[in-house]
């Protein structure tokens, strides 16, 4: 909803200029932006995840702190009141700490959603979603993910009560199923 766009270099008077304008629309209702608390959320939402780090360090059960870039995993699962981290490249780091240490902040930082108790997924790497089976469809091959397998993590299957949440928020993505007041953009 931007009133106007300046590029740079920035010259003063057409920053105070544009200020200016974007005031009066504002005091003159003739700026056509409604403004509520869902879509405050929402853009703060969308920051967030802009800012966050690239990067983390994870307290592995080894001893080790362990760089992880977020882009790498593909989803977290609880282990024995641990948590692995399923890397895209077949490795898994088991972190020390549980499952919802991590959950609430790579849901709002980073596009992480929950689908089951013990699973955290990452959405970047969704490739379906059968709301009837409640299974998860991934995006990188089955047999990149061999110790996954073998930890019996895939396939990646969603609570119920997770499942039909998982699903409305995949609508918010969906153009096409929503009308524009809802869409986030």
């Amino acid at each position: 909803a931007a009133a106007a766009y300046l590029n740079k270099p920035i010259i003063l008077k057409e920053l105070v200029e544009s200020v200016e304008a974007a005031q009066i629309k504002l005091l003159s209702n003739t700026f056509n932006f409604e403004l509520n608390e869902a879509k405050i959320r929402q853009i703060l939402e969308q920051l967030r995840k802009q800012i966050a780090p690239k990067t983390i360090f994870v307290d592995a059960l080894n001893g080790e702190t362990k760089s992880v870039e977020m882009s790498n995993v593909v989803f977290l699962a609880a282990h024995h009141g641990m948590c692995d981290f399923v890397l895209k490249d077949n490795t898994i780091i088991r972190a020390v700490k549980g499952l919802k240490d991590y959950a609430d902040s790579f849901e709002v930082d980073y596009d992480f959603f929950r689908i089951h108790d013990k699973i955290l997924c990452n959405l970047g790497y969704v490739d379906t979603y059968h709301h009837k089976k409640l299974t998860v469809k991934l995006k990188v091959k089955e047999e990149m993910l061999e110790k996954a397998a073998k930890l019996k993590y895939l396939p990646l299957v969603a609570s119920k009560r997770r499942g039909s949440d998982f699903l409305n928020y995949l609508k918010k993505y969906n153009p096409a199923k929503l009308s524009w007041n809802d869409r986030w953009f």
